[in-house]
């Protein structure tokens, strides 16, 4: 997996694009997962909801987290929802209820902080191109 640097920005935002567009680079969560990452990395992850009934795989939300919190991240989007984030435990919920497959990805990023500008600047991206409301990012859902 390639670690985004930020000596480029509008590089590394089509290159991430592509990445997560890869059905290879997304995953079911599973808790014994073990991931490699270093303290001092930054993460920006995705989440996606696979329909089964329309086959189609759409990006439902772009989070962040450090390296060394990215494990306990995933853990309160997918089994707990915890008061002191906002965790997508409820959206989540609700998509594996009516039978949908959810899936993560993620890239890292050096230094740590270069996670905050990748992040807001791919939910720009993707919120100009999610026009239909049943495609909007999570990260706009006030309700959730």
């Amino acid at each position: 997996m390639k670690n985004y640097t930020c000596e480029n920005i509008d590089e590394d935002l089509k290159n991430i694009m592509n990445f997560i567009s890869l059905d290879e680079n997304k995953y079911e969560y599973n808790e014994n997962k073990k991931f490699s990452l270093k303290d001092n990395e930054g993460v920006v992850y995705f989440i996606f909801v696979f329909d089964t009934k329309t086959k189609t795989t759409n990006l439902r939300y772009i989070g962040k987290s450090t390296g060394k919190k990215f494990k306990n991240r995933l853990k309160n989007h997918f089994f707990k929802q915890d008061c002191g984030t906002s965790s997508k435990f409820n959206s989540i919920k609700n998509e594996i209820d009516n039978g949908n497959k959810v899936l993560y990805s993620y890239v890292t990023t050096e230094p740590e902080s270069y996670r905050n500008l990748l992040e807001e600047e791919l939910i720009k991206k993707c919120k100009k191109d999610k026009d239909k409301d049943k495609d909007k990012l999570w990260n706009y859902n006030k309700d959730e």
